[in-house]
């Protein structure tokens, strides 16, 4: 490659990086190398086994042989070999349907709660809502929560899992209609969840095509901040999260200067249909035994424990 080639294209990626937000690319760099760390860790740990109190051989085949033993009788790869590992795309911003703190929350807990009794680990990747599709579709994995099938390509769906009420949230103050359409939002500043504009119907999307002030962020937290405090208009998002980011941000000794921002009353827009969504899975037996699960614990009371675990 000569050195104007070079250029044009270091150019070309400099360009296309302005586009993408570098909190996103931060938090996403921060979970996937967690990944690597905990799969790394396991790795070490297979090898451990198969090493320590290894005696010394003359040849290799003998050495194979020895290798081939303790692998077949390791206790570790027995359970590696029982267990069906799932690796799933999970939303990190949107408790409490996802906690990443505490590895729970009502969606990985219906999840767990559906397929573990069968031999399946769950195993969460927190991703952004827009990676955990991509790599789903690239078959990179195994399942992904809170599907539709408008924006799914691949995969099969199960049945609805949750209802997320999302809804746009206004402060007080700016006395604006209760009552409003996506074509009120034309000229206000709005912030919504990504992929809400593919989500939350044709009149939505129209109105996100017109309006130069309207973005999609992944940190839902963030969301928070800037209708509080820095004055946004509106930000859409689903009331259940909406109400635990703004608990938090209300006891957080980080935002005490902020305290009386975070306190203002607002105003909930109620312009969307409830939306039910499913998760989405890459095997179609793995789909039926998800479905099979979640039936049971619907009819024997763990799925309405789960969401009064969660309830404030």
């Amino acid at each position: 490659m000569n050195n104007s080639n070079f250029i044009t294209n270091i150019f070309g990626l400099s360009q296309s990086m302005l586009n993408i937000k570098m909190d996103d690319i931060f938090y996403e760099f921060v979970l996937l190398m967690a990944s690597l760390k905990r799969n790394l860790l396991c790795l070490i740990s297979l090898l451990s086994c198969l090493i320590i109190s290894t005696p010394c051989f003359s040849d290799n085949i003998s050495l194979s042989e020895h290798l081939a033993t303790r692998l077949s009788s390791s206790e570790i790869v027995s359970k590696i070999k029982a267990s069906k590992a799932l690796n799933v795309g999970v939303s990190f911003a949107i408790p409490p349907w996802v906690i990443t703190e505490t590895n729970s929350g009502i969606e990985l807990d219906i999840l767990t709660e559906a397929l573990s009794p069968i031999g399946y680990e769950i195993q969460a990747n927190y991703l952004s809502f827009e990676l955990s599709y991509s790599l789903f579709e690239a078959g990179k994995l195994d399942a992904v929560l809170n599907a539709k099938e408008s924006i799914l390509k691949t995969g099969f769906l199960s049945e609805p899992v949750v209802t997320f009420q999302n809804i746009a949230i206004s402060l007080e103050d700016k006395n604006y209609p209760e009552d409003i359409s996506a074509s009120f939002l034309v000229d206000k500043s709005v912030i919504a969840f990504q992929k809400a504009s593919l989500l939350l119907g044709d009149e939505f999307r129209e109105m996100t095509l017109q309006n130069a002030m309207y973005q999609e962020i992944s940190k839902q937290s963030l969301q928070i901040n800037l209708l509080m405090i820095s004055n946004i208009d509106f930000i859409i998002m689903d009331k259940r999260i909406f109400n635990y980011y703004l608990e938090q941000a209300r006891s957080n000794p980080n935002l005490v200067r902020a305290k009386s921002k975070l306190n203002q009353p607002v105003r909930f827009h109620y312009m969307f249909e409830p939306s039910n969504y499913r998760f989405a899975f890459k095997s179609e037996k793995v789909r039926d035994d998800f479905n099979a699960g979640l039936a049971k614990i619907t009819s024997n009371g763990v799925y309405e424990e789960i969401f009064k675990r969660y309830s404030h």
